[in-house]
């Protein structure tokens, strides 16, 4: 996949996730009809909007458009779309064959996510225990990298998980003890957050999409 179309996605994606929906589509109207990221962004749009069926087709249309290990973020995104739509034998399968790929490249943080999307699957599904498994083996195995290594985005879903899954299974100790270091994890980043000047933020969106568009036209 081209760098650029990629680097299209993503400020898009950033778009929908700060509300600015139309900034989205413009962009999407800017890909290429038919790209992979192109149905992606509709899947992501359609979810935003409420379309959660076209979301999933949207999305099983890009998971179609592409191969290989490039599969794996796209097998996300549709076993996410799954689970929230309680097509969970679906989901699983999805989530196990991302699991797979996120094996093979070795890569550990990713294996932790996967295994913590499982846990939330199984979860819902009605199996808390399997859930319990899941959710404890990755909160371990991302607890146990060093510190600078840590996805922390993932680590607050996790004791969150964690929290939700202890406290489904009676161990309410355990469950407030993992929601209190999800919310001290939680107050530590919005304090670094805050540290940032939103004119900052700002230029650093324009910059980013300067060199989206300089990628763009390179390919």
């Amino acid at each position: 996949m081209a760098p650029g179309i990629a680097g299209v996605y993503r400020v898009a994606r950033a778009d929908i996730g700060l509300g600015r929906w139309a900034e989205a589509q413009a962009l999407l109207d800017a890909l290429p009809a038919g790209s992979p990221h192109s149905s992606l962004l509709q899947a992501e749009l359609a979810f935003v909007r409420g379309d959660f069926a076209q979301a999933e087709d949207h999305a099983r249309a890009a998971l179609g458009q592409v191969a290989g290990p490039a599969r794996e973020g796209f097998l996300f995104r549709l076993a996410e779309i799954e689970l929230y739509r309680g097509r969970f034998t679906a989901a699983r399968e999805h989530a196990h064959a991302g699991l797979v790929i996120a094996r093979a490249a070795a890569d550990r943080t990713r294996i932790c996510r996967w295994n913590n999307l499982l846990g939330e699957i199984e979860y819902f599904s009605g199996n808390v225990d399997a859930a319990a498994g899941l959710v404890d083996r990755a909160l371990t195995e991302l607890e146990a990298m060093p510190e600078h290594e840590r996805d922390q985005t993932l680590l607050a879903g996790l004791l969150q998980n964690t929290a939700l899954v202890r406290g489904a299974s009676g161990d309410w100790r355990a469950a407030l003890r993992r929601q209190q270091q999800a919310v001290r994890g939680a107050a530590l980043w919005r304090h670094a957050c805050e540290r940032y000047d939103r004119r900052t933020v700002a230029v650093d969106r324009l910059v980013d999409q300067l060199l989206v568009c300089l990628a763009y036209d390179r390919h």
